[in-house]
């Protein structure tokens, strides 16, 4: 049973190095598997359950997925990351 809007965040991609104090890229897959398209949403990218950066999104097709890049600089690298919060 789908949903006219769901998106999901289907891979975090990290650099192959990344080092405290030097900026790395982080790309969020999305894909919207409803059956709608997505008009305006926003992906998050948390750090310990805390928002780390935020990327807005527009336009994804139903059955669509695009990549959402984030770049951060962390202070120390003891902490998770996750995506979370397509809405």
């Amino acid at each position: 049973n789908l949903s006219d809007k769901d998106l999901a965040a289907t891979k975090l991609t990290a650099p192959l190095r990344f080092e405290a104090g030097k900026p790395g890229v982080f790309t969020a897959t999305v894909s919207n598997v409803g059956l709608r398209n997505a008009d305006v949403f926003t992906v998050v990218l948390n750090r310990d359950g805390q928002q780390a950066a935020i990327v807005n999104g527009t336009n994804l097709a139903a059955g669509a997925t695009r990549n959402y890049e984030f770049t951060l600089t962390p202070d120390d690298l003891s902490r998770l990351l996750e995506v979370s919060g397509c809405r």
